[in-house]
C-alpha cells in the first residue's frame, strides 16, 4: 500500500509499562520468596520516511520489533538464589527496512523490503547444567537480515493485501551459546 501513501515522515515512540510477575516452582525453583515482581518503563522508537509518485514508492523505516527486561530481587532458581544469579534478562530486537513498491496493473501493486536486523542481549540466567550462563550478564549483540514480499490490490471501496516475511537470518550471540541453540 506504499503506492497510496503521500510523501511523508512519521516519528513515534511506544511507551511500554512492562511488568513481570514470577512465582518459581518445580524441582529447583526458588519458592522461598513466593512471587517476585519487576516493572519498568521502556521507550520503543520508530521512524518511517516515504516518497511516492507515479505509481512507485520508496520507504525507509526503523522500528523496535520486540524486547524484554526483567531484574528480580532474588534468583528464580535455588542455585541462582544461592549463587546470586538467575535474576536478570534484557533483550532488544530492532529492524531497519528499505522498501520499494510499484503499481503493475489497474490497482495492483507489488513490493519488496530488505531488512537489516539488530539484537542485543544480556542475562545472568541459569543454564541446563544448573550454573550461571557464560555470558555473565555482559552485553552481546548480533546482526541479521531478511526480506518481505507483498501484493496489494485496491478497488474503489475495498483494498486487500498479502505479505510474506522470510526467515530473519541472524548471527549467533557468542557470549550466550550455552543458553541459545543456534542464532536468536
Amino acid at each position: 500500500s506504499l503506492v497510496d501513501v503521500s510523501r511523508r515522515v512519521d516519528v513515534s515512540s511506544d511507551i511500554i509499562n512492562g511488568r513481570v510477575e514470577v512465582t518459581p516452582q518445580g524441582v529447583i525453583g526458588n519458592s522461598s520468596n513466593g512471587t517476585m515482581e519487576d516493572s519498568v518503563v521502556v521507550f520503543a522508537p520508530a521512524m518511517t520516511w516515504v516518497k511516492s509518485a507515479d505509481g512507485e514508492a520508496f520507504a525507509l523505516g526503523f522500528y523496535t520489533v520486540s524486547g524484554l527486561t526483567m531484574t528480580l530481587p532474588e534468583g528464580r532458581s535455588s542455585p541462582g538464589a544461592a549463587g546470586g544469579f538467575d535474576t536478570t534478562a534484557e533483550q532488544r530486537f530492532m529492524t531497519t527496512s528499505a522498501a520499494y513498491a510499484r503499481t503493475i496493473a489497474d490497482g495492483l501493486s507489488v513490493g519488496l523490503a530488505v531488512n537489516l536486523n539488530y539484537v542485543d542481549f544480556h542475562s545472568n540466567t541459569i543454564t541446563l547444567a544448573g550454573v550461571e550462563t557464560a555470558g555473565n550478564n555482559q552485553l552481546d549483540s548480533a546482526l541479521g537480515g531478511g526480506f518481505v514480499l507483498s501484493a496489494y490490490q485496491r478497488w474503489q471501496q475495498l483494498s486487500l493485501g498479502a505479505t510474506f516475511t522470510s526467515r530473519q537470518w541472524m548471527q549467533t550471540l557468542d557470549k550466550y551459546r550455552d543458553i541459545f541453540a543456534g542464532s536468536p
